[in-house]
């Protein structure tokens, strides 16, 4: 059986739509992050189920940046913040990474992006001090960025 070339173009569309967060997805999957990290405790397990689905969707990067945009508007927090407060640098990697490779970094970002808008903290300005130091490679290196930190809060 031959495949034309529009009905393959359907088919290729069809499997991406398939595999993109849509907006209710999106608010569950906020609402499930932040289930994770209010009150006692953390479900580091919730967090690695939502990460490994927006790892699997056809647009991560924006699939992220969805979910910490409704996020940001139900909480009144940024998902970025909450997340690095409540996992120690090894959970980040383990939760986060494993489950979606580079979500790590995006979220690095968006914390460091959010932090130069309003630097009105001692961390904030910490943050704003790094933000263009910590970019190495286009990547976000976590390690070098919290030690870039403890050293410039030793110096402030």
């Amino acid at each position: 059986m031959k495949i034309t070339r529009k009905q393959l173009k359907r088919l290729i569309e069809q499997v991406l739509h398939e595999n993109q967060v849509t907006h209710k997805a999106a608010i569950n999957m906020a609402k499930k992050l932040h289930d994770a990290v209010d009150g006692m405790g953390t479900a580091e397990d919730a967090i690695g189920e939502v990460f490994a689905e927006l790892g699997g969707s056809s647009a991560p990067n924006q699939a992220l940046t969805k979910v910490a945009g409704l996020y940001k508007k139900m909480y009144k927090a940024h998902l970025s913040t909450d997340l690095i407060d409540d996992l120690s640098q090894e959970e980040l990697f383990t939760v986060i990474d494993a489950n979606f490779e580079g979500g790590l970094d995006i979220l690095l970002d968006m914390e460091l992006e959010a932090a130069m808008k309003k630097p009105d903290s001692i961390t904030d300005v910490v943050l704003s001090k790094i933000a263009g130091y910590a970019k190495q490679g286009g990547k976000t290196s976590a390690s070098w960025a919290q030690s870039a930190a403890q050293s410039l809060t030793t110096k402030l």
